[in-house]
C-alpha cells in the first residue's frame, strides 16, 4: 500500500533543493524536499522474506539515500562542468600544459558530466 502524498509544488530551478529520507516502515522509505513535498517512495524488494528482510531493507535504504543525494550531485556536476570548461577554454594552452592524452581524458570526463546533467534535466542524450 502506498502512503498518501500531496502534489509536488512548483519549485524554481534556481532554488536550492534539500531532499531527505524518512523511513515510513521497514518496507517503505520516502524522499521529501525542503517544503515537505514527497518526491519519491522506495519500496523493499518483493523477494524479501523474514530471513532476508534485513539485507533487503539495507538495499532499500541505500537506494533512498542515493535519490535524496540527487540535488547535491547535480549541483556538484554543474560545478565540475564549469571548472572543466575553464580548464579547457584555451585548448592550445591546455594541451601544452596537460599533454594531448590528459586533455582528451578531461574532454571525455566533461562529455560524461554533460550527458549526466542532460539526463537529469530530462533531455535526450
Amino acid at each position: 500500500m502506498q502512503p498518501d502524498t500531496k502534489p509536488v509544488s512548483r519549485i524554481a530551478e534556481t532554488e536550492r533543493q534539500e531532499w531527505s529520507v524518512v523511513d515510513s516502515s521497514w518496507e517503505t522509505s520516502a524522499i521529501f524536499n525542503q517544503h515537505g513535498d514527497c518526491i519519491a517512495h522506495v519500496f523493499i524488494s518483493g523477494d524479501a522474506t523474514e530471513d532476508t528482510q534485513d539485507r533487503y531493507e539495507r538495499i532499500k535504504e541505500g537506494h533512498a539515500q542515493k535519490i535524496a543525494a540527487a540535488p547535491d550531485m547535480y549541483e556538484a556536476l554543474k560545478a565540475a562542468d564549469a571548472a572543466l570548461a575553464s580548464v579547457t577554454a584555451f585548448e592550445d594552452d591546455a594541451r601544452y600544459i596537460m599533454g594531448n592524452t590528459n586533455f582528451a581524458l578531461v574532454q571525455q570526463r566533461r562529455d560524461q558530466i554533460r550527458a549526466a546533467l542532460a539526463k537529469a534535466r530530462g533531455e535526450a542524450a
